[in-house]
């Protein structure tokens, strides 16, 4: 089990891409489990999702109704994050243990 912290925000232009001071939305942390099970925010059009898990490594998905699935989708090790977008509005994130 790990937890994992989501949020969604936009992302500046200028010399190098950054991520806005404020995101537009973040998760309360989510528990990882064997079951799929996804975040309550919802992405708006053109956001990007930062993803952090610690504890352990997950799964994710992203779409309208998403269902992670412990051996596919993008992987995230215990204690790594990574940034994906950009995504559509209404799209969530799904996260699960990872095999």
């Amino acid at each position: 089990m790990a937890k994992v912290y989501v949020s969604f925000g936009r992302v500046m232009g200028g010399g190098a891409p950054v991520y806005a001071p404020a995101p537009s939305s973040s998760s309360p942390a989510i528990t990882s489990s064997a079951s799929s099970q996804q975040a309550s925010i919802t992405a708006g059009d053109g956001d990007y999702a930062t993803v952090f898990a610690t504890g352990g490594a997950i799964r994710i998905a992203f779409g309208p109704n998403p269902t992670a699935v412990a051996n596919s989708g993008r992987a995230i090790g215990d204690g790594q994050s990574i940034d994906l977008g950009p995504l559509k509005n209404g799209d969530k994130i799904a996260i699960i243990d990872s095999d």
